[in-house]
């Protein structure tokens, strides 16, 4: 094995952790590295420092812009990419050292052009990433199977981007959308349908901070409606494909985000009831939609309760 292959890092406000980062990376057993970093409007000391790693290590490129979210700076990287095969790292997580090395051999050895990894949840200043890992067998599935695992237990691992290894030609043409929180959700079911085969592996290589302060920890924003968006673009995307089966698993997904977004919204102190009765509009335009399915009983009679009186859903329920 000695293709190039792309790492490429966002970069915005992680002094505290991009040393960690850089460590691991920079540590691969494999290295014949491109090491893509972009600085996405950083008000912190991360730009500098980022410079001071690619004046030690030529693999490094550095590019400044101005902040216009994690999106954007992934398609500079893309952009930017000469590699054969392309992983993304978020500036403060942690891959293994044999990260790398272990997911294009997969390629090689399965003839796939997607592999995937599970990965680890860690808290605090460091994760051992030179620890022993468990033997496991390689599975390998088509791009249908792997879509069906969005709604499995294997759901996260499945939609985020930073847990696999792309052949940078099923990538290139596939555009992170802008301005957007949750674009994984989106883009991830291009980037696995564009594939030909995938490979996964059971073993956790990729680590991820459990950063209550970023984008997807903290209270409840009217942002994080994004979720709908990228559900409803990825089932477009389903339906366009003819992808029939997923489009129906993905409605009943979205119509629980609709369900528990409705109640998000009217638990907020600043009261939107126009966002709300549009939750409304949609859920019950996707539950006609959804007549078709073959739901149990339980399930559509809960579902339909909602549509007409959310309160009673709830003491029915317990949940929302």
């Amino acid at each position: 094995m000695n293709e190039l292959v792309t790492v490429i890092i966002p970069v915005y406000n992680v002094e505290k952790y991009i040393d960690r980062c850089m460590e691991c990376v920079l540590g691969q057993t494999y290295t014949n590295l491109e090491i893509i970093m972009i600085d996405d409007g950083s008000k912190d000391a991360s730009g500098k420092i980022i410079d001071e790693y690619a004046k030690k290590d030529s693999r490094i490129q550095v590019y400044h812009k101005e902040n216009g979210g994690q999106a954007s700076a992934r398609n500079l990287g893309v952009s930017k990419a000469t590699g054969e095969y392309i992983c993304f790292v978020d500036s403060d997580d942690c891959i293994h050292e044999r990260y790398v090395e272990t997911l294009l051999a997969i390629c090689h050895d399965t003839d796939c052009d997607l592999a995937i990894c599970t990965y680890e949840n860690f808290e605090g200043d460091s994760v051992d990433w030179k620890q022993e890992l468990p033997m496991v067998d390689v599975e390998t599935e088509t791009p249908l199977q792997t879509l069906d695992a969005i709604f499995s237990p294997r759901n996260v691992e499945t939609i985020v981007v930073w847990n696999k290894l792309y052949k940078r030609s099923n990538i290139q043409n596939v555009k992170f959308v802008e301005g957007r929180i949750f674009e994984d959700e989106e883009v991830s079911a291009r980037l696995i349908h564009a594939s030909h085969k995938v490979a996964r592996v059971a073993k956790p290589m990729y680590y991820y901070f459990q950063n209550n302060a970023g984008t997807m920890g903290g209270e409840f924003t009217l942002k994080k409606l994004d979720i709908l968006w990228a559900i409803e673009t990825r089932m477009s995307f389903f339906k366009d494909n003819k992808l029939t089966e997923l489009y129906y698993k993905d409605a009943y997904k979205y119509m629980c985000k609709l369900l528990t977004h409705y109640y998000r919204v009217g638990k907020m102190s600043e009261k939107h009831p126009e966002i709300q009765k549009e939750i409304m509009e949609k859920y019950k335009k996707i539950l006609k939609e959804c007549s078709v399915c073959d739901w149990s009983v339980k399930r559509r009679v809960s579902m339909k309760v909602f549509s007409f009186m959310p309160s009673l859903y709830v003491k029915m329920t317990g949940k929302y």
